[in-house]
């Protein structure tokens, strides 16, 4: 595929998402340099003074038509297997992974890194090793936020992978 193809796959893949995340008057867009693993760092705004909570974005687009959450897991699997031998990026705070078709403009979302709120543990971050997709919607982008609502940042640490 050529540099301007992928470019466009991108952009457009930016935009998407933006449509989701502009829904909501709570949550402010940055963007994240082009050498970063993450592409967008969205921040959850609340009234309380002080109170920081982020989730980051990686942004990925398709020229094929995705119809399944099963296929976009498919299509998402390479982003693991390329890079086998080395440690998964590890951040201090929530990351998605969403993915969109440009045959529909049908979005898909995974965890990356999840935040884990059990009522028995203490907050802590889930690094997956696999993806398990679903629909991104605003129903969805709802959850999302409410996860890392929800999440203690400073009570959180990185999991192993396991629950």
């Amino acid at each position: 595929m050529s540099t301007s193809a992928v470019s466009f796959i991108e952009q457009r893949a930016q935009i998407l998402a933006m449509v989701q995340f502009t829904s909501r008057s709570d949550l402010q867009v940055i963007d994240f340099p082009e050498d970063s693993e993450l592409n967008l760092l969205v921040r959850v705004l609340s009234g309380n003074k002080g109170d920081q909570k982020f989730f980051g974005v990686r942004l990925k687009g398709t020229r094929q038509l995705l119809s399944s959450p099963d296929e976009a897991a498919r299509h998402l699997r390479p982003l693991y297997r390329k890079k086998a031998n080395q440690p998964l990026p590890k951040y201090g705070f929530p990351v998605v992974v969403l993915l969109f078709s440009m045959q529909n403009d049908r979005g898909f979302y995974s965890w990356q890194i999840e935040p884990i709120i059990d009522q028995t543990k203490e907050p802590r971050l889930k690094v997956h090793d696999t993806f398990s997709c679903s629909v991104f919607d605003r129903a969805s982008l709802d959850s999302i936020v409410k996860k890392v609502n929800d999440f203690s940042v400073g009570g959180g640490r990185h999991g192993d992978g396991s629950e």
